[in-house]
């Protein structure tokens, strides 16, 4: 049998060492054998040189035989080593994560398994090496010394248990009688007894256990009784008065508490008292703020409802009796006037629809008339579907009122300039609404740098095949980021624009603006060219796009101008009768012109000629009319410079005619005129002579 050397005989050995050992072994082998072969050479002179050969190979074999078991002595050594320390190693980390497991899953002790499961450990972490040992010698030597370090570790794990045991105990122990403190506070006092049994009775156990000392147990029990019987008192002062003030007619040794504890309490259950009367004052005064803050409450909420028409007569009449017959009071003065604002509105609503739908004049109404109809339109829209209207489906309803709706218009004038993209689409549908179909909803209200905007990504829409949303980011941009270099830049460009210069700036604006006739003429007036060219020369600085431009400058004069066949032309004009005047026909206007201004005319003028010139006051001076309803009413009354064609020379030029007496342009005005008059007491005479005729005709 090998003898192996233990690790204990090894000492400070390393494995440095153990090498360098077994190399100055096979060394000193390797010299002796040489000798011997130099003694069997010199022999092989007079040997037979067989002989010779067997001689040399024993010699060899004798020698081999001799190292090895050497170094076998000295790698079985350092093997155990390895061996041990690898084990050693996996066990401790196993052995530390297993004392760190003071309870499992469900909060139980581990303790009572604790050295049974590092001798598992041990035996597991033994199985595990010794496979991997070759060597039976080794294997064996490794089993008995490793077997020998785990059944040290097992009585250390058995002590480790016992200290784990102890401090589960007291921690149980201690939890369990703050658990009883805490229930004996909260329920009845005369439940105290049960709950003090079973603390004692949990301190015996542990003293008996060993979990506690003797001494522990006297002083705990003792510290115990005093807090849970206090704790009781205590919540006996706050929830039974009455059952506490007769314990503490008991003496502190009676009631198993210190003197100084039994003062606090009285003075407590003293305090307690007179804060009862205190709150009860305070409730009834809280109760009386309660009543008021309802009625309050109420109140308010009634006035909103009135204010929104949200509430009904019977609505009002089930709240009598839960509020104050003056705030009753007030609450129905209230709703009969807001009922009788509401119907006066509804009635105006009614008048003012009606005039639309028969094509009536509108224009004496005011603005804040027409915001509030359009707003009347809305609820009854969103009424109808249940659901809350679009800015599309109100250009729609907007579109329907033949005047300016300022409400609607800075709505789409805040989408269109800071409103979420998102909504993009429908805002240039709206838009688009309202300018195809010419009508005045817009004017007045809605500012040039939102027209821009609109007009230009509704132009990189429909002719760059760009998504609205983001046509509208890059207008705004093009509006709002451009700096005064750039616009500069832009106006020196605007200049060399071919159809905006000056001897070609009328042919196209007559051609822009639908103002040109059938055989090339234009019938675009000179204010009107003018008036073009501002608009587009502001249109491409800001924008720096022709088309932009051009756009922009059409919308914004679709607000102002148009084409009239009240003048002898059908000139492209500003402020045009029929747009001033939407409740007269065009024919009726050109009629009413004719008559009024022939007989001014100068001789051997041809009524034909007769035409209207708009100048910075045609569209009127604000005049009262009168009052309606106790409010006053005003009126804009509209005016035109009549002219005229005259004949110089060879050519006909256009005149005003001249107030002989004043020596100013002479004005014309609808407003006010007796042709209807006169045309119809002309049909009466007429309508008279014809029957009287046909009467003497049949006598």
């Amino acid at each position: 049998m090998v003898n192996i050397v233990r690790p204990g005989e090894l000492g400070q050995q390393g494995r440095s060492e153990i090498s360098t050992g077994i190399a100055a072994t096979a060394g000193s082998g390797v010299v002796s054998l040489g000798r011997e072969a130099l003694s069997v050479g010199r022999q092989s002179q007079a040997s037979n040189q067989l002989s010779l050969a067997r001689q040399m190979s024993a010699l060899v074999d004798v020698e081999g035989k001799r190292i090895f078991n050497e170094s076998k002595q000295a790698h079985q050594s350092a093997t155990l080593l390895n061996k041990m320390t690898e084990a050693t190693e996996s066990f401790i980390k196993g052995k530390t994560e297993r004392y760190s497991r003071t309870t499992d899953e469900n909060g139980n002790p581990t303790f009572t398994t604790l050295h049974k499961d590092i001798e598992q450990l041990g035996k597991d972490t033994l199985d595990q090496t010794a496979r991997t040992i070759i060597d039976p010698e080794v294997a064996r030597q490794f089993k008995a010394n490793f077997g020998n370090y785990v059944a040290n570790q097992k009585i250390t794990a058995l002590k480790t248990a016992r200290n784990q045991q102890v401090s589960f105990g007291r921690s149980s122990l201690d939890t369990g009688l703050g658990k009883l403190v805490t229930q004996a506070a909260a329920d009845d006092i005369d439940q105290l007894g049960t709950y003090e049994q079973q603390g004692l009775e949990s301190l015996q156990s542990a003293m008996t256990s060993g979990v506690i000392s003797q001494e522990e147990f006297s002083e705990r029990s003792k510290e115990f009784s005093a807090i849970i019987r206090e704790g009781a008192i205590h919540n006996a002062i706050k929830n039974d008065k009455e059952s506490a003030a007769g314990m503490l007619q008991m003496s502190a040794q009676e009631l198993g508490i210190e003197e100084s504890t039994k003062t606090k309490l009285v003075k407590e259950l003293d305090a307690s008292l007179k804060s009862d009367q205190i709150q009860v004052q305070k409730a009834k005064e809280r109760a009386d703020l309660d009543n008021m803050t309802q009625e309050a409450a109420i109140v308010e909420d009634m006035e909103n409802r009135i204010e929104a028409d949200a509430l009904r007569e019977n609505e009002l009449i089930a709240m009598e009796d839960k509020i104050s017959a003056p705030k009753f009071s007030e609450l129905k003065k209230k709703f009969v006037k807001e009922t009788e604002k509401r119907n006066k509105e509804l009635k105006t609503h009614k008048e003012l629809g009606a005039k639309i739908v028969n094509g009536e004049d509108i224009s004496d109404v005011k603005p804040s008339q027409i915001d509030k109809f359009f707003d009347y339109m809305v609820d009854q829209r969103r009424d109808l579907i249940d659901a809350p209207t679009t800015i599309t489906e109100e250009a729609q309803l907007a579109a329907t009122i033949p005047a300016p709706v300022k409400r609607f218009a800075k709505r789409l004038e805040h989408s269109a300039k800071y409103g979420s993209t998102e909504n993009a689409s429908e805002v240039l549908n709206a838009y688009t609404y309202i300018k195809d179909r010419k009508k005045p909803t817009l004017e007045s209200s809605f500012d040039r740098e939102a027209t821009m905007i609109m007009e230009h990504a509704e132009l990189l829409v429909e002719r760059g095949g760009v998504v609205p949303a983001e046509a509208m980011t890059q207008a705004r941009d093009i509006i709002f980021k451009t700096d005064a270099d750039t616009r500069n830049i832009r106006e020196d460009l605007f200049k060399k624009e071919k159809e905006f210069k000056v001897n070609n700036i009328e042919e196209t604006a007559a051609t822009e603006l639908d103002a040109e006739g059938f055989l090339g003429d234009n019938k675009i007036s000179q204010d009107a060219v003018n008036t073009f060219r501002s608009f587009t020369r502001e249109g491409f600085i800001r924008s720096g796009n022709r088309d932009t431009a051009v756009a922009y400058a059409k919308q914004m004069m679709s607000k102002t101008h148009g084409i009239s066949s009240v003048t002898a032309t059908e000139q492209y004009m500003f402020a045009p009768p029929e747009k001033m005047l939407p409740s007269f026909s065009a024919d009726s206007l050109r009629r009413i012109l004719v008559k009024e201004v022939t007989p001014a005319l100068p001789a051997g003028v041809a009524p034909e000629s007769i035409s209207l010139a708009s100048d910075d006051i045609t569209v009127g001076t604000i005049q009262i009319s009168g009052t309606r309803e106790g409010e006053r009413v005003e009126q804009t009354i509209p005016s035109w410079v009549i002219t005229y064609k005259m004949k110089v020379g060879d050519e006909e030029i256009e005149v005003p005619l001249i107030n002989e007496k004043t020596g100013q342009p002479k004005r014309w005005t609808p407003l006010g005129t007796t042709v209807f008059e006169e045309e119809q007491k002309a049909k009466i005479t007429e309508a008279e002579q014809a029957r009287q005729e046909f009467v003497e005709e049949q006598e």
